[in-house]
Formats: structure tokens, sequence, C-alpha cells
């Protein structure tokens, strides 16, 4: 005959007790992390002070050291003497851009130092480049004097439908994107790109098929980031090598539905780029229809003074606030 054992209830109580107690404990200390609000969200993470900042893009045209890379053909430009340097340097001040993308930039060491002895007092605290695939070995750079979280490089992203060599299958000096973190909780990704330039190349006459390939890329690339959610702020900058209505930047405009924002829409004249030959618009700032309630009347380019000494560019400007 089974006997039942008589447990004291006393005994039963602090167990239970003790065992609730480990299973509460147990229960609060693998709860999954609250997720921290993005600059997509338009929340912050605590209460925080308006923010205005500026982003501008600038290709700074031969920025090379003195220096023979023997991997690249950088021998084949001249450098800027340390007088143009001091020029480049004033236009820079002048602008005061808080980020500011740069095309034409030896990879390397150079902009770190340029930044150090020149900028100093500019306070840039990141100054980044990346490796591209260009044979004298420029890149797309950035200056910030916000943190810099994370960079993404699509240089071997290979491109469609390839004509001539094969170097025309991928991004001519990459695509480079830069997460800044403006605060805490708020971060922009921002793309710094130079396409193509209107350099003949095997089968494809002023490398117009290879720049809409670029195009075709990049809003692949932008379509995906559309499609999470906490990223739907960012923007496009750079050196495009072409006008406003050509095929290529027309299709990174409309990359996006709804598409990008031209921030020097509507500006007039609208010339970035001169030379004895050529005064043209393209250069440019495109940014998400998600950012465009920041972005601070239509972008400004510097033109006249120093600029006209320091570059065949002019650099362009956007200024966001953050409430």
């Amino acid at each position: 005959m089974l006997r039942h054992a008589k447990v004291s209830l006393p005994h039963i109580r602090p167990f239970a007790a003790a065992l609730l107690f480990f299973l509460f404990t147990l229960s609060a200390c693998t709860q999954p992390a609250i997720p921290q609000p993005s600059i997509a969200d338009g929340a912050a993470t605590q209460p925080t002070q308006p923010v205005t900042f500026t982003v501008a893009t600038y290709n700074i045209q031969n920025f090379f050291d003195t220096h023979d890379n023997p991997y690249t053909d950088d021998d084949k430009t001249k450098p800027k003497t340390p007088a143009q340097l001091d020029t480049l340097a004033a236009a820079i001040k002048e602008l005061n851009a808080d980020i500011l993308i740069l095309q034409e930039v030896e990879a390397g060491g150079f902009l770190k130092q340029f930044n150090k002895e020149k900028l100093a007092d500019l306070r840039y605290t990141y100054a980044v480049d990346t490796v591209s695939e260009d044979p004298r070995g420029i890149t797309v750079a950035l200056l910030s004097r916000y943190p810099v979280v994370r960079t993404v490089s699509h240089r071997f992203m290979e491109l469609v439908e390839g004509v001539g060599h094969r170097t025309s299958n991928n991004f001519a000096r990459d695509l480079t994107r830069f997460d800044v973190r403006i605060r805490p909780g708020y971060e922009i990704a921002v793309f710094g790109v130079h396409l193509k330039s209107k350099w003949n190349t095997e089968g494809d006459p002023q490398s117009n098929a290879w720049r809409l390939r670029e195009a075709n890329r990049i809003a692949v690339v932008f379509d995906d980031l559309q499609k999470v959610k906490h990223k739907s702020l960012y923007l496009i900058a750079g050196d495009f090598n072409d006008l406003p209505e050509s095929p290529a930047t027309q299709k990174v405009l409309n990359a996006t539905h709804p598409p990008l924002v031209d921030t020097l829409a509507g500006v007039e004249p609208r010339i970035t780029f001169r030379n004895a030959r050529y005064k043209e618009a393209i250069d440019n700032i495109f940014i998400s229809p998600a950012l465009k309630s920041y972005l601070v009347g239509p972008a400004i380019i510097s033109d006249g003074g120093v600029f006209d000494d320091a570059s065949d560019h002019r650099p362009v400007t956007a200024t966001f606030h953050l409430p």
C-alpha cells in the first residue's frame, strides 16, 4: 500500500518564496533590450537641445601628396604646391561646414596630415577616407565634427552590362557611406560619390554608359535602404560629373519613391564647375524625402574670392535643423 509522505507546510513556504524570487530575477535579466530610436524616427533617447548643422560637398581638385605611391598612377598628376594648399585651407575655413564630403583626395594619410596642420582650428575630429579602384588612387573622403560611427564601401559592388575593360564594371571612385551621429539617438547616412568623368572609355564615348550603370547601382542601394525604417534619413553628395537633366543624375534623383530632393532646385546661376571651357552644374546634394523636413532653405554655392583659386569646382552647402 502506498503511503503519502507528510510535508510540513511551514517548510514549503520558504522554498516557494525563494523559487518565485529566482524566477522573477531570471525573467528580468532576460528581457530583450529596448531598441533605441534613431534620427529617422524623429525621437531622441532623452531631452536634447536643438541642433543646426551644415553639410557640404567639395571637389578639391588633385589633392595629392608629394610621395610616389608605386601601386597607383599618382605620379601622373602634379601635387598642389604649399601655396595652393594654403589657399585650399583658407577656402575650407571660409566654408566652415560641420560635415564636409570631399572628392579627388589621394587615399592614405595625406588628408589627416592636412587636417592636423592646416585645419586644426576647425576641430574636425574625424578625417575618413577609403581605398577606391581609381588608377590614380583618388577616393571620396569626409571631414566631420560629429562622430562617424561606421563606414561602408561599395568599391567591389559590380555594376551591370559591363562595357569595355573590367574596371568599367565597378564604381570609378567608390560609393562610400558614412554614418554620422548628430546627437544621441540621431544618425544620418551620408553617401559620398564621385561618378566617372566624361573622359572616353573603350566602347563608351564620354563614359555615359558607365555613369548610368553607377547610377543604376546607387538606385538599388537606396531602394534597399528605403526599406529599413530606422534609416530613412540619408543623403548623397558629391561630383556627379553630369548635368542635373542627364540620365545618370535623374536616375539617382528618382532612386526612391517619392524621389530624392534636389537641394539646389531653383538656385540660379547653378554653376559648380568652372574652367576655361566649361561652366556646369555637376556637384550636388540630394536628400531623402524624410530629411527634407529638417532642411533650412535651398543649398548655396560658394563662389568668388578664395574659391576661385582653390579648385575648379565650387562647394555646395546645405543647412539642417533638428528641433
